[in-house]
Order: structure tokens, then C-alpha cells, then sequence
């Protein structure tokens, strides 16, 4: 049997008010309410795939993350991919068990669902049966994506078939994550400003 636990973050940030973006200079920035992240984990046998034919699981929405506040520090938490493999994670695990991946050059209109739809169900990534996390921050002045998201799969061997499928021929570049797993990630975006 299968239990789905979902996961949520039940704080919402926003920036102090007046306070400028200093990587543009712009001025104070709209606070839409848009989800940014959605994740499941299956506490049983590791896969969310015992759901009738043709339905996906259900994808839990954190509330809402202003984009400025949280693409500094998402940025600078992504391995360094030049990195040989070994304990450069927060966690101390080599890269042979990194199961989260950063997929960069998305095209800005995508939504979330369009990101599931159009780049990963077509490469054969499912929700739930293949991947338990998935984040694409919004850029709240242009209601559009920030072009990466991030993805956990299910296992590690998946994660790098994904990675050598997207970064040989097509127009999108994968890079592991600093942040690993499910359990990195939930705890992280529990902790998100």
C-alpha cells in the first residue's frame, strides 16, 4: 500500500517595504500570489506509482516565495559542476547518490504544469513515478518563470540518465543541486525567508 505524505510550507515572505532589488535597482516589486513549488514523497516503497491508469498524483503548492528574495541564495546553493565527485554537499554525500537536478534554459512562459507537460512527460519524467520534487520559482514582475527549476528523482541512477538525456542535444543544461533528496529539499523550502 501506498501513503502519500504531501508536503507544505506554511509561511509566506515578502520583501521589507521599500526596499530595493540591488542586483537591478528596481523599486518595490509586486507581491502576486502565484505557487512556486509543488512535491510529493511516498513513505513506502520509494515510487508514487500505484495510481490508476492515466492519473497523476495529487502536487502540493507552497504558498507563495517572492522571487527576489529567494533566486540569491538559490543560486549560489547549485554544486559546482566542474566539481569531481566527492562530499561537496551541505549533506556529505558523494555525487554517484545526488538525485535533485537544476535544469537551466527554460523558456520563461512556461507555467509549472507547463514544465511537467512540455519538457519532462514528453522525455518520459512522470510526477510520481520518476520524480518526488519539483520547484520553479516565479519572477513576480513578469509573472513568468526564472528559466531553471529544480527536480529530485526517485534515485540516483535516474537522476543521471535525465542529465546525460538533456544535456546531450537538446537546448536545455542540467546541473546537479547543492541541496539533495526530498528530505534536503523539504527542509530547506520549510526554512525558505
Amino acid at each position: 500500500m501506498v501513503s502519500d505524505t504531501l508536503y507544505y510550507s506554511p509561511s509566506e515572505t515578502s520583501k521589507p517595504e521599500g526596499e530595493n532589488d540591488p542586483r537591478n535597482g528596481d523599486e518595490e516589486k509586486p507581491t502576486s500570489e502565484l505557487p512556486l513549488a509543488c512535491f510529493l514523497k511516498d513513505t513506502s516503497a520509494g515510487l508514487l506509482g500505484d495510481h490508476p491508469q492515466g492519473s497523476t498524483p495529487p502536487l502540493c503548492l507552497l504558498p507563495t516565495i517572492r522571487v527576489e528574495d529567494v533566486n540569491a541564495h538559490l543560486l549560489s546553493e547549485v554544486a559546482d559542476p566542474s566539481s569531481s565527485p566527492g562530499p561537496f554537499c551541505s549533506g556529505g554525500i558523494s555525487a554517484s547518490e545526488f538525485t535533485t537536478v537544476m535544469l537551466r534554459d527554460i523558456e520563461r512562459e512556461l507555467s509549472q504544469e507547463g514544465i511537467l507537460r512540455t519538457i519532462l512527460e514528453p522525455a518520459g519524467v512522470l510526477v510520481g513515478r520518476h520524480i518526488n520534487f519539483f520547484y520553479a520559482p516565479i519572477n513576480f514582475r513578469t509573472l513568468k518563470n526564472a528559466g531553471y527549476c529544480f527536480i529530485n528523482f526517485v534515485s540516483a541512477n535516474m537522476a543521471q540518465d535525465f542529465r546525460t538525456l538533456f544535456d546531450a542535444g537538446t537546448k536545455y543544461s542540467t546541473m546537479w543541486a547543492r541541496i539533495q533528496g526530498i528530505d534536503g529539499n523539504v527542509n530547506h523550502y520549510k526554512k525558505s525567508p
